[in-house]
Formats: C-alpha cells, sequence, structure tokens
C-alpha cells in the first residue's frame, strides 16, 4: 500500500517494547522522510491510556 498524500505531519506511537518495532519505523522513516515519528515507550497499561486520551496515534502492545 502506497499513500502518496503522506508528505508531512507527526506520528506518535506508544509502545511497551520499542526494539519491537524499530526496524519498522526505520523503513516508514525512510519511505515517508517528512513525517515525524516519536515513539514513547511505557508499560501496557500507560501505553493504552497514551491511546485513549488521544496523546498517541497508535499503541503496539505485545501478546500477553
Amino acid at each position: 500500500m502506497d499513500y502518496h498524500g503522506l508528505t508531512t505531519g507527526s506520528l506518535v506511537l506508544a509502545v511497551d517494547a520499542p526494539v519491537h518495532v524499530l526496524p519498522y519505523v526505520a523503513r516508514f522513516c525512510a519511505r515517508y522522510p517528512g513525517i515525524n515519528v516519536r515513539i514513547e515507550a511505557a508499560n501496557t497499561d500507560e501505553v493504552l491510556q497514551r491511546l485513549f486520551s488521544h496523546r498517541a496515534d497508535l499503541a503496539l502492545l505485545g501478546q500477553r
């Protein structure tokens, strides 16, 4: 999937284990250099709280 409209903006990712998403974020950043990506690491409860309070655009969690 290719989104030609993604030229600028920001994306906040809330994650519980950033090491697992870093390769994917690196590829995303290489493909869309105008998007500022911020990774916020926290425990599972805090990650979900950030998502539900709209302080993160996307939450990525490991399987429990």
